[in-house]
């Protein structure tokens, strides 16, 4: 007996990967209302976040190195914006105390500057922050 394998467009993985990075869904949720499992999305949001999955939806064909990495910087200047826009924010506001951490990281949620950072990440920003 044989497995088949499916084939998902590079249009449906960035459907399903856009559910749980923009609009912050849970990714089993996802999985199972797409119908693929859950760790096959968690590695389609990694690629997401890498910027790999754009840079794919992009071209049509193979990604060359160059765009490769160009998607990569791409993501990490996201990412560097995010935390520039966190630290600003978080300016003056003492956060040694993990109730209000954990408040202004809740507000920070829907902040159109931090799309696509994840908490865990945000929550690392403000930890490398405090004294």
């Amino acid at each position: 007996m044989t497995v088949s394998r499916r084939i998902y467009t590079k249009e449906f993985r960035i459907n399903a990967t856009k559910l749980v990075v923009d609009e912050h869904r849970p990714a089993t949720s996802v999985a199972e209302e797409f119908n693929v499992s859950p760790k096959t999305l968690h590695s389609w949001v990694k690629q997401y976040r890498a910027g790999i999955l754009q840079a794919m939806a992009d071209n049509h064909d193979s990604v060359t190195a160059e765009q490769a990495e160009t998607a990569r910087l791409r993501a990490e200047l996201q990412k560097a914006r995010a935390e520039v826009f966190l630290l600003k924010k978080n300016r003056g506001v003492p956060l040694e105390q993990r109730a209000l951490k954990c408040a202004f990281i809740q507000e920070s949620l829907g902040d159109f500057e931090l799309k696509g950072i994840p908490i865990s990440l945000r929550c690392q920003i403000l930890e490398d922050c405090l004294p």
